[in-house]
């Protein structure tokens, strides 16, 4: 049998003396285990290891790979979308994917019951995977119904098709993802004690390197390289940072007490995560331009970002998709489990409607409960334009009495940000939208008090905005 679950080479090697003495490298600190629990004990990896993370990237690959090959049995192909053409191209199943992987955080991450009409995907049961969506259940089902046919001109009957393939291929990879994972735990349970509690990235064989064509650049780059594994078909995985951008990681990293000696791996699985949802979306992430984060910082109180990610933030403290490997990094986890009651917030959701509408019952949930506490509590919303139609009914009375200013923001006079900031994605790191865009102020009384939104500051977003590019 092919021995799959061996973490790399180098443990092995550490353990049969070919390496340091793991009894002279660094101690795992208790800062671990306010994120993840105790130590490692025999039964217990807490965390995702380099093995993992690559294993999944593969696994969703496959995945996208799949679904854009599903045909109808239909030999007729003008019944494959009212135009004629094969309607699961690459573009449309990444839209749909990502998609549905955020609608998964935001309807069916927290442990709370939801009471706004939503049923969360994950309460059917804990889902196998924090990243593929994983559980069976006719509301994920019909929500990716609904996206084909409403947005891709896709019939009813093949939108029903591909559904239910989507979401077979999708439980099968996170199974199999699973299975991998429990195999390494599994494997560690095994290895001799110093291995276990001294897992480091050397160990692991995780290193850091100076991409060279970029050591005469004024910001070079800096690639995390995880060597694989020889005893499987993984082979070697590696992420590139610009160096400013991996000495921003190192610092919220140091700065947080975790373990220097686990830095380079932590730092390479988050990566991995984004950088993989990246491969599998057909659109740029709309990331605000760092001097409209910093009007917002200046005049109106901004000290936290509701949905960004240790690679975009630009406050210390942020909300993000995935909080074991990002709370390292400062992250406070995702914004739909987070319940402030007091202070100033940048909120920029994925432009689909259903992320803004769960995003808006969310913020008017919590300008609600904040009245009886008489603090001040100010949400500055980006989306882009859309038509809600009915969907704002169940919250009418709300909209009315927290939204202080809503401002529409000509598409020919603003830019976003590319999400992925970290690394090259090419000649320019902004890109322009195809449609206008609308900043909501959503203000409870203290808040709007505290932090007005008088036409002189919108206007220096405004014009923030239009100059970030230029």
């Amino acid at each position: 049998m092919c021995i799959r679950d061996r973490p790399s080479v180098h443990v092995h090697a550490a353990m049969s003396g070919q390496q340091d003495d793991p009894e002279a490298l660094p101690s795992p600190d208790p800062e671990t285990a306010l994120h993840h629990g105790p130590p490692t004990t025999p039964n217990q990896v807490p965390e995702e290891l380099p093995a993992v993370a690559a294993f999944r990237r593969q696994a969703m690959l496959d995945v996208m790979r799949s679904i854009c090959t599903v045909e109808t049995s239909s030999s007729d192909p003008c019944k494959h979308n009212r135009h004629g053409s094969r309607f699961l191209t690459r573009k449309v199943a990444a839209d749909v994917f990502n998609k549905w992987v955020f609608q998964t955080h935001a309807t069916g991450s927290s442990s709370a019951e939801r009471t706004d009409g939503y049923e969360g995907w994950t309460r059917s049961g804990k889902p196998l995977d924090p990243v593929i969506p994983s559980c069976e259940n006719t509301t994920l089902t019909q929500y990716i119904e609904r996206q084909l046919i409403s947005g891709y001109d896709v019939s009813s009957e093949i939108a029903e098709m591909a559904a239910a393939q989507l979401s077979q291929q999708c439980i099968e990879a996170a199974q199999r993802v699973h299975s991998f994972a429990q195999a390494q735990k599994r494997w560690w349970a095994r290895a001799p004690n110093s291995a276990r509690q001294l897992i480091t990235d050397s160990l692991l064989g995780v290193e850091l390197s100076t991409v060279p064509d970029s050591e005469g650049d004024v910001d070079p780059m800096v690639q995390i390289t995880w060597r694989g594994c020889p005893h499987s078909d993984q082979g070697p995985e590696h992420c590139q940072l610009w160096k400013s951008h991996f000495d921003q990681l190192r610092a919220k990293y140091m700065g947080g007490g975790h373990d220097p000696a686990r830095m380079l791996s932590r730092i390479l699985v988050m990566v991995l995560r984004y950088e993989t949802l990246s491969e599998v979306k057909s659109a740029y992430q709309a990331a605000l331009p760092k001097e409209v984060v910093q009007v917002m910082q200046s005049d109106f109180g901004v000290r936290c970002e509701c949905f960004a990610s240790p690679l975009n933030c630009y406050c210390d403290n942020f909300c993000s998709l995935f909080p074991d490997t990002d709370s390292y990094f400062g992250s406070r986890g995702s914004f739909f489990d987070y319940a402030p009651d007091f202070g100033s917030y940048e909120c920029n959701p994925p432009f689909d409607q259903m992320s803004v509408l769960n995003t808006f019952t969310h913020i008017l949930k919590l300008l609600r409960d904040s009245e009886e506490l008489y603090q001040p509590l100010s949400f500055i919303v980006t989306t882009a334009q859309m038509d809600f139609n009915m969907n704002f009914s169940h919250f009418e009375e709300d909209w009315h009495r927290y939204c202080t200013h809503r401002v529409q923001v000509l598409r020919t006079q603003h830019s976003y940000m590319m999400g992925l900031q970290h690394r090259r994605t090419g000649e320019s790191r902004y890109w322009n939208p195809s449609r206008d865009s609308t900043i909501y102020f959503l203000q409870n009384q203290a808040g709007a008090a505290m932090w007005p939104a008088t036409p002189q500051k919108i206007q220096l977003i405004l014009d923030a905005w239009q100059q970030a590019d230029q």
